[in-house]
């Protein structure tokens, strides 16, 4: 067993190379002021994200389904307090047809890192 200590120049390469990845059931996004390139997720994950990576830009994600559809597209935070501890990802219906998936599918989404 080794571990890198956290003071050596590449522990911080490895560790950011491999993003964390959440998985969320997808919820359908709809309404007027819903973007149909962004996904909706919540802020607490955001905040985790914001967390690990500092002053790393975080601007899309990563979606992929099941069957490895991926896409990736703009996030925003979930506004509905109680969707938002659920666990969900409220897309956008021409991102679900995009990937090919409907509301209750399970999804794994990561950050993309720049």
């Amino acid at each position: 067993y080794w571990s890198c200590p956290r003071n050596d120049p590449f522990y911080s390469e490895a560790f950011l190379s491999e993003a964390p990845v959440n998985q969320l059931i997808v919820e359908k996004l709809s309404g007027l002021l819903a973007r149909t390139g962004t996904v909706r997720i919540s802020e607490k994950i955001i905040a985790e994200w914001n967390e690990l990576y500092g002053d790393k830009k975080i601007q899309k994600v990563n979606v992929e389904t099941v069957k490895m559809k991926t896409t990736q597209c703009k996030y925003k935070p979930i506004k509905d307090s109680k969707l938002a501890s659920k666990g969900i990802i409220e897309i956008p219906e021409k991102i679900l047809l995009t990937l090919d998936i409907s509301k209750g599918e399970l999804v794994m989404v990561k950050p993309v890192i720049e």
